[in-house]
């Protein structure tokens, strides 16, 4: 009798010891495979204009090619001198690669930075060169036959809305160089606890933008502070 207790005593021990094992083997993958951030998804970006969400809030949205991205603050200065600029040349504006955002556990707002540079390939005129120191751009690389000019937009933030295909082309700005954009999310959930296919389409249930004029909107912005130097 006593021998079989002790039998019994000792698978039972065993037991937990490899289910405690297995658990803290299971925790440290988890762990691992949470601390970091997954490939989620890319557009490309086409174009950027003035919107109102569905709560009548104003702000600009980046034209994606399957969504609409509505950005809470941060371009408004650089899209005065793309729209307004007298010396600017829209086809030097570029956004520098490996743009990254990463999204809510919901997958519908989006926060990240971007860089903007101007790139001349020319010496740049006086007029060139206050637009953009004004609107806040910095020399970044100087070589003998031109230079190039960055900002970088931090803490981007946002949300990601169906898409509106009832644009008109009046209301839109539309980008000389479109720009890729990819998405992250955080690794807050294990594949090893989910493992299920992901796509922004079932999880952007918010409706689609207002598309309203991006130059009214813009000169708008302008005359509020009293910017005349772009009129």
């Amino acid at each position: 009798m006593n021998t079989a207790l002790v039998r019994i005593t000792t698978i039972f021990t065993l037991v937990l010891a490899l289910n405690g094992c297995m658990t803290y083997s299971l925790n440290d993958k988890v762990a691992s495979n949470e601390m970091g951030t997954t490939s989620y998804k890319a557009d490309k970006i086409t174009a950027v204009s003035a919107g109102r969400d569905e709560k009548g809030r104003e702000g600009w949205v980046f034209i994606g090619n399957n969504y609409d991205y509505f950005l809470n603050s941060g371009i408004d200065n650089i899209m005065a001198i793309y729209s307004f600029g007298k010396f600017i040349d829209k086809n030097k504006f570029f956004v520098k690669d490996g743009s990254e955002f990463i999204v809510d556990d919901k997958k519908t707002k989006f926060f990240g930075n971007v860089t903007i540079e101007y790139r001349s390939d020319i010496p740049v005129s006086e007029g060139e060169n206050k637009e953009l120191l004004s609107a806040g751009f910095k020399k970044n690389l100087e070589y003998a036959d031109g230079l190039v000019y960055s900002q970088q937009l931090n803490s981007l933030n946002g949300v990601i809305h169906a898409k509106n295909n009832h644009y008109q082309d009046k209301d839109l700005i539309t980008l000389k160089h479109p720009f890729d954009i990819a998405f992250y999310q955080k690794s807050g959930v294990s594949g090893y606890r989910a493992l299920y296919p992901v796509t922004i389409a079932a999880d952007a249930v918010t409706l689609p933008l207002q598309i309203i004029g991006g130059a009214v909107y813009v000169g708008a912005f302008i005359v509020s502070m009293g910017s005349a130097s772009y009129h």
